[in-house]
């Protein structure tokens, strides 16, 4: 199978899983901070701890699990990726923690402390991740990045940087109707969405690809939900 062609379609099961699992850490952080106006990171790291290392594959035989830390990678540009453990066939999940949390300082004396979760960038970047899995799944093997090609050239990258951004739109726009979505797609584009528009100047090609991705990702969706 092709994976290239058309949306990434995951069994309802297994994407109900992931779905569950990041409302679930979303629910249990910002129950802390609405008793609370910060959490230093070593309480936000005790927050994680039930979460990490989670089975969220529903497919025999393979596991998908997960890792959160605070890495501080901001510099590599890199906020989550999936490393495979060979040769298990056994799929991590890694999300550097530092690039979704804001912090301050209150003192000279004490550490930064946590006063904020970007939830927006967690979630898309962690679906990324999570279709890049669902690409193994439907490959029946590795599909990760070509280092003979640029990034966004890679049509495993575009698909999933499509998933990533129409995760980004469900939540800016605190709406999960597609109609709504697609009707900002036609009228905006990518507004909101810097690295996408300047794909669009730099290769109009592979952004063609990514947004005809978004698309047909929506409309997936909007299938699905019927």
């Amino acid at each position: 199978m092709n994976i290239r062609e058309g949306a990434l379609v995951a069994p309802p099961k297994q994407d109900k899983l992931v779905r569950d699992f990041l409302d679930s850490i979303h629910n249990t952080i910002q129950g802390v901070f609405v008793r609370n106006d910060s959490v230093s990171v070593p309480v936000f790291k005790k927050l994680l701890e039930p979460f990490q290392n989670k089975n969220l594959s529903v497919t025999r035989g393979i596991r998908l699990t997960t890792k959160f830390g605070f890495y501080n990678k901001r510099d590599e540009e890199n906020p989550g990726w999936i490393e495979e453990i060979v040769p298990t066939k056994h799929y991590v999940i890694i999300m550097d923690m530092s690039w979704f949390v804001n912090k301050i300082k209150t003192s000279d004396e004490y550490e930064p402390v946590i006063i904020n979760v970007d939830w927006t960038e967690f979630y898309s970047v962690f679906i990324h991740e999570y279709k890049h899995f669902i690409q193994v799944l439907k490959s029946g093997g590795k599909v990760f990045s070509d280092a003979n090609r640029n990034y966004f050239e890679q049509p495993d990258e575009q698909q999933a940087n499509a998933e990533q951004y129409l995760e980004k739109l469900k939540h800016q726009l605190q709406t999960t109707n597609y109609d709504v979505i697609l009707n900002f797609l036609k009228k905006k584009e990518l507004s909101n969405s810097p690295s996408l528009w300047h794909l669009k100047k730099q290769n109009p090609a592979a952004w063609k690809r990514v947004m005809k991705q978004v698309v047909l990702a929506a409309i997936r969706d909007a299938n699905q939900k019927q």
